[in-house]
């Protein structure tokens, strides 16, 4: 689940489907803006999320499209 929290517009969820998880559940912050941004970037529905080191709340986020390397994004976290 995403959600997002402004104090100028407001809070807001949604849901992804998550395919494939490895690892454990994380609670991280980013700029949804810049989220955004890299989803709307894609041609694919389908994207990978990755971190580069397990459960690290401090390194980036990973974003590529599945089967689809020709655009690839790093989101980072802010500290909170």
């Amino acid at each position: 689940e995403i959600e997002t929290k402004n104090t100028e517009t407001g809070e807001g969820s949604f849901k992804i489907k998550i395919k494939d998880l490895i690892g454990e559940n994380i609670d991280l912050v980013v700029n949804g803006r810049y989220l955004l941004d890299v989803f709307q970037s894609f041609d694919n529905q389908e994207v990978f999320l990755g971190l580069n080191k397990e459960g690290d709340r401090s390194k980036p986020l990973y974003i590529k499209g599945v089967g689809d390397d020709s655009f690839q994004a790093l989101v980072m976290p802010i500290s909170v």
